[in-house]
């Protein structure tokens, strides 16, 4: 029983506000917040981009080395790895050809001989004994030509790189929008090689030219590159991006 000037320990809610007035007297609604937007995650935007970029290759998904000229004079141990059983220079190129955009490969030097690695045109006709560079429609470079680092195009060589050994990682990207080929040796930047190209309106194929008795082997995205280069796509349609 509660004594004179008790209170009840009963609480009261206070009564809820009305809907404020605007200036003009009307009634207001409470604003809403409307969530933003999820930003599309990056494999999606990677998925999406690869779709354009793939406008740009003609060929099937998956890459391989042909050989240029005869057949015989490769030895093909599998479709990317290849060793020349003639004496004289012998070509091979993949069987896909970029237009435009950016676009890398990898080739793993097995023996130290002498090696080419570039790109060329569908005109370079990789006859036996021609390297790649001897004429205007390829470009190739060569970290151990008799011992010497070169570059070589339209027949005309320049001292170019650093010298390479058997298990060496050679990077080769083309860029179609700036018009350069570069290399790198096992992830380092070797430099601009070839610059001005032009580009042929039906592209440039990835190609490699070996010596007597050599060996490479090519990673065009069908594996993880070695040294990804960051905006460059794989040749091997179903990777995208390099790295």
């Amino acid at each position: 029983m509660g004594g004179r000037g008790s209170k009840s320990s009963q609480t009261v809610d206070p009564p809820s506000r009305p809907p404020r007035r605007s200036s003009s007297g009307d009634r207001t609604t409470p604003a809403v917040t409307v969530p933003k937007p999820t930003p599309a995650a990056p494999a999606e935007k990677t998925a999406t981009a690869y779709k354009g970029i793939v406008s740009f290759r003609d060929g099937p998904a998956a890459v391989k080395l042909e050989p240029l000229g005869s057949r015989d004079a490769f030895q093909l141990i599998s479709d990317t790895e290849i060793r020349n059983q003639q004496y004289a220079f012998n070509t091979a190129r993949g069987n896909v050809r970029v237009k435009a955009g950016k676009w890398y490969y990898e080739v793993t030097i097995q023996t130290t001989g002498t090696i080419w690695l570039g790109w060329c045109s569908k005109d370079f006709k990789g006859q036996s004994g021609h390297a790649l560079g001897s004429d205007a429609h390829s470009w190739g470079f060569s970290g151990n030509n008799e011992g010497s680092c070169t570059a070589t195009s339209n027949g005309q060589e320049i001292p170019y790189g650093k010298q390479w050994k058997a298990g060496s990682v050679i990077g080769v990207p083309l860029d179609c929008q700036k018009r350069e080929i570069e290399y790198f040796l096992n992830g380092e930047p070797l430099g601009v090689a070839f610059g001005g190209l032009t580009i042929p309106a039906k592209g440039l194929y990835p190609a490699v030219c070996l010596d007597g008795s050599q060996r490479i082997k090519a990673n065009f995205g069908q594996s993880s590159f070695a040294h990804p280069r960051a905006g460059y796509y794989a040749i091997h349609s179903n990777l995208g991006p390099s790295g």
